[in-house]
């Protein structure tokens, strides 16, 4: 016994603590002796003392003891010890925590339960670094192992304090400064604290990092965890440390923060105990889950740390085919094999699969990604119905995924569309299907009911944006913090939509899929990098070269969940998305502007501004989209979108008034109404309510009396004069009729009334008005419109010369009033000046049709030799109005106003100079003041008649029907005016002239006793005879 006292004396290697600290050390040694001995040797160790008492055996017990067999020993630990995990992980087969079955040559021992194993790194001072500069050395140097033991000694003068040192070792040294990694055990049971003050107390360094295993420990289940199954992970703590845990999860290589979510939940039971409460497990939480806690202090950080792995039992997602996928019975007693595939994806899972009985089962194949299982399935055509496939796969926790499908055999005399390239025959009324290359989803095509091809649909997604699909998907289950989840979904969706091709409906539905997810799970973007990356991929998506796949989406065939359109997903996901970002200001993309406005009022929206009159809490922000307006549907068959849409968002509480000045998209025709609306969710649809229109002042604006997103429609007709055609058509009808009877009556009386050059001048005057009124009614019946109708039934070219008729005809019309008036001025003023029939005539000719004519031919060629939207508008065949002295319409207006004007002025000085020289002149000159009189009375009478007409009509020009009832009872008065023009001419320079009636009632008079006479003679000769 005294020889083993002393043989094991001189085995301990000690180490000189710091300061007056005590140094431990463990020591294994191992023993083969008689079990009845073990007692007494374990009694006289533990009371072993050297003579001056600096060493002491405090503790003496077993850990291990085994029993030997012929090839073997089975070692079991003793109370308070186990396997390490290093041993468990080596000898899995033949270990568990407190037994192990070993070689015989074996000297592996049991820990103690309360072991810390801690892993260091320590950055040595600068002064330190030049002591142990040696140590960068080569290690075969007698240098650098001589500063490695100066630097163990020094690490160790301290770690040898703890109470139940192991082990102590120094695993590499490294550059940057010096970097010592090291690592020890201890087998006794020590608090954070005392690791953390011994660490203090090492004077060569400059910062620390430590990690400890077996201060706290991970419990997860001892048994598979089912699919969707739910379950907890604990993590104990030997002592109450004072911090929260940090979880996570790794998987693939992959570290996952675990926090809490839909699938996760974190709590604790006391200052010791922590859970994960999983929910509804999947694929994504199996792997080693980690439970840390992380303590600085002084340059030193100290983690605590353990981690356990959970098995979950997967499921599968099956995708079964047969081929062919529709077989065809060529006769009516005809058996066919069909191959039934159910292809997997790849995973740790094995699955058990089984088929029915009946069929004959093939090799599973593989490739990188897939495993696919197959079998033989016999069809006789001679049975009725269609078969049906089934493969069903069971995991290891015995449940069951199963895939079921009919085949639908073409049976002898069905219809069928046959084969077309890659597309298999199809049974009629049914979908071929194929794979995508190279991207997720499928390929469709349909055989119609009388065996033709329909057009293909493709459903092909690319894989980069699926992968961004399914992160935004768990973005809040828990793996992973829910807002740096977001992030990293718009940064990756940021870069696919500027780097892939996107053009296919089912990538925009997939794109819009992105935001809609997010939109409900976070409840703010702060980040402005996150924010920037949203507001690119928004950006992105809207771009014209993705039009004719946001465009395909219009059709009632693609609308998603409650009857949503793809564009309006779109646009309530990206609103309520900005809603919720932190947009400080401005933010412009290409397709896209957002402002936070200030004030209330948001400009420079693509030239578009909003302002908001309401009492508002927090932010006002303003979006416009670009093309977006093109790809939300419009069920009014009357009405195009005419602007970008505009969103504008803000908390606000009270009334409100709202209102947007938009750029119109494409100018507004005449008369032709804008209609503000909103798009009203509810409806899926644009809505009128709670907004109008500003009115033709000011043609951009909407007012409204809520917050949305706002369009302005046009409507595709302009606004009619109800019963315009009809009021035209009678009026110049009667004018027409009145216009001949008028120069019937002129050709009846002219010899009788027609007797001073005056009287000459007025009644070749009378003539001429009333031949180019009746030729001007004309060609306005002839263009006119019917109500109601689009079109006047004219061409083109008929509708040009009418306008040329009539410009040329109303225009002849107020020069002969001008050369009226002119002549008459001239009569008045120069009495001894007397003018022949001749030379009037000339005057009057030259400036009734020849001044006329130049203007016209001059107007026709100045206007692209009368183009249609120039010169004449096919809507009228008239002039056309452009805006204020714009348009060939003033080559009309300014004459006329002249020539109206001119003729008030000249009557004025008529009729003052008949009041002057009335006293003074003769009888001779009675008969020329009474036809001067005559002249006036017609100048006085047609002046207003046409002037007054012409007034109306410039104002129905100026005034646009949407402008409300005035508008409409300026163009009934216009049309009364224009349309019985011939009419007030009968009246007035007719029947109205007293010279004029009486030479007709004499007309009339000698016809009536010319008859008598005649009747008389007739009498009396009969009676003669």
């Amino acid at each position: 016994m005294l020889l083993l006292r002393l043989l094991l004396l001189l085995s301990l290697n000690f180490c000189q603590a710091a300061d007056k600290a005590n140094s431990t050390q463990v020591f294994y040694t191992k023993m083969t002796i008689d079990k009845n001995a073990l007692q007494l040797i374990l009694r006289e160790l533990s009371a072993f003392r050297d003579n001056n008492g600096s060493r002491i055996i405090t503790d003496v017990h077993m850990t291990t003891s085994c029993t030997k067999a012929e090839k073997s020993q089975t070692c079991v630990c003793s109370d308070g010890n186990k396997w390490s995990d290093q041993v468990l992980q080596e000898h899995q087969a033949s270990c568990n925590q407190t037994v192990c079955t070993l070689p015989l040559d074996s000297h592996l021992t049991c820990i103690s339960n309360t072991t810390v194993k801690i892993s260091g790194s320590i950055t040595l001072s600068d002064n330190s670094s030049n002591s142990f500069k040696n140590c960068l050395l080569p290690k075969d140097s007698s240098a650098y192992s001589d500063c490695k033991v100066k630097l163990e000694s020094a690490l160790k003068a301290v770690y040898s304090t703890l109470n139940g040192l192991d082990t102590f070792t120094i695993v590499a040294i490294r550059v940057g400064s010096i970097i010592v990694d090291f690592t020890l055990t201890v087998v006794n049971p020590i608090t954070a604290q005392d690791l953390l003050s011994r660490s203090k107390q090492v004077n060569i360094s400059d910062s620390m990092d430590l990690e400890t295993t077996g201060m706290v420990t991970v419990t997860v289940p001892d048994r598979m965890v089912p699919y969707g199954g739910n379950d907890t992970v604990i993590c104990t703590t030997v002592e109450d440390l004072r911090l929260d845990p940090t979880w996570t999860l790794r998987r693939d290589g992959l570290n996952f923060s675990i926090f809490n979510g839909t699938v996760s939940t974190l709590t604790n039971t006391s200052s010791t105990e922590f859970h994960v409460n999983l929910k509804g497990v999947d694929k994504h939480w199996t792997g080693e889950y980690d439970c840390s806690f992380r303590d600085t202090s002084s340059k030193i950080t100290v983690t605590h740390r353990a981690n356990a792995t959970i098995d979950i039992c997967l499921k599968p997602e099956i995708l079964s085919s047969a081929e062919p996928a529709f077989p065809h019975c060529t006769t009516k007693n005809q058996l066919l094999f069909v191959l039934v595939k159910c292809q997997i994806t790849k995973s740790s899972e094995q699955y058990n699969v089984t088929w029915p009985t009946d069929y004959l089962l093939n090799s599973p194949s593989n490739d990188s990604d897939t495993l696919t299982y197959s079998a033989q399935l016999l069809i006789d055509c001679t049975a009725t119905g269609d078969p049906t496939a089934t493969c069903n796969f069971m995991n290891r926790c015995q449940q069951n995924q199963s895939s079921t499908f009919i085949i639908n055999v073409i049976k002898e005399g069905d219809a069928f569309c046959d084969q077309d390239n890659e597309w298999q025959v199809t049974k009629a009324g049914f979908e071929a299907v194929l794979n995508c290359k190279n991207m997720a989803g499928v390929r469709k095509r349909g055989c119609s009911r009388k065996g033709e091809w329909e057009e293909e649909v493709s459903e092909c997604v690319v894989l980069s944006l699926k992968n961004v699909l399914e992160k935004a998907v768990i973005a809040d289950t828990g793996l992973g913090d829910l807002v740096e989840n977001a992030a990293e979904v718009l940064h990756k969706f940021s870069d696919l939509t500027k780097k892939e091709n996107l053009n296919t409906q089912a990538n925009i539905n997939a794109s819009v899929s992105v935001y809609a997810v997010l939109n409900g799970k976070i409840n703010a973007i702060e980040d402005k990098t996150t924010v920037n990356n949203f507001l690119d991929s928004s950006s992105n998506l809207l771009n014209k070269s993705l039009d004719s796949s946001w465009n395909s989406s219009l059709s009632f065939d693609h609308k998603g969940e409650n009857d949503s359109f793809l564009a309006e997903n779109y646009l309530l996901s990206v609103e309520n998305l900005i809603k919720k970002s932190n947009i400080a200001n401005y933010s412009e993309k290409e397709n896209l502007v957002v402002r936070n406005c200030s004030g209330g009022t948001c400009d420079g929206l693509f030239n578009i501004s909003v302002s908001l009159d309401a009492s508002v809490y927090g932010d006002v922000k303003s979006v416009a989209y670009k093309y977006l307006q093109d790809y939300l549907p419009n069920n009014n068959t009357d009405r195009a979108i005419n602007s970008l849409v505009v969103s504008t968002a803000a908390n606000v509480t009270g009334p409100m008034r709202v209102v947007i000045d938009f750029q119109l998209q494409s100018q507004r025709p005449r008369d032709v109404e804008l209609i503000c609306v909103f798009w009203d969710e509810k409806k899926h649809a644009w809505s009128e309510e709670g907004c109008t229109w500003d009115g033709p002042s000011s043609e951009g604006r909407c007012v409204c009396t809520h917050l949305s997103s706002f369009a302005i429609l046009m409507s595709k007709t302009p606004l009619r004069v109800p019963a315009l055609s009809l009021l035209t058509t009678a009026g110049l009808s009667i004018s027409i009729a009145s216009l001949i009877i008028s120069l019937a009556i002129e050709m009846m009386v002219w010899q009788q009334v027609v007797k001073t050059n005056t009287l000459y001048l007025r009644h070749t005057a009378h003539v001429n008005i009333s031949v180019c009124l009746l030729v001007a009614d004309i060609c306005f019946l002839a263009s006119s419109k019917p109500d109601g109708e689009q079109g006047h039934g004219q061409s083109t070219v008929w509708c040009r010369i009418f306008a040329v008729m009539k410009h040329f005809c109303y225009l002849a019309m107020f020069f002969w009033m001008l050369a009226l008036s002119t002549t008459l001025l001239h009569q008045a003023v120069f009495l001894f000046h007397k003018v022949s029939k001749k030379t009037y005539l000339r005057f009057s000719i030259f400036l009734g049709y020849i001044c006329p004519l130049l203007i016209v031919f001059i107007t026709f060629l100045a206007n692209n030799a009368g183009a249609e939207g120039s010169y004449f508008s096919v809507d009228t065949c008239w002039l056309v109005y452009a805006g204020l002295l714009k348009g060939s319409m003033f080559t009309f207006i300014i004459p006329m106003g002249i020539i109206v004007f001119f003729n008030t002025f000249s009557m004025l000085v008529v009729i003052m100079k008949l009041l002057e020289h009335h006293k003074n002149d003769d009888t001779q000159n009675d008969k020329e003041k009474a036809a001067a009189k005559t002249v006036i009375r017609s100048v006085v009478l047609l002046t207003p008649i046409f002037g007054l007409t012409w007034a109306f009509g410039l104002l129905i020009l100026i005034l646009d029907l949407t402008s409300g009832p005035v508008a409409y009872a300026v163009n009934y008065v216009f049309i009364v005016l224009n349309a019985f023009q011939g009419f007030y001419i009968l009246l007035t320079t007719c029947l109205g002239d007293k010279m004029t009636r009486e030479a007709l009632l004499s007309r009339f008079k000698k016809k009536n006793v010319t008859t008598m006479s005649t009747s008389t003679v007739k009498t009396e000769s009969s009676w003669k005879k």
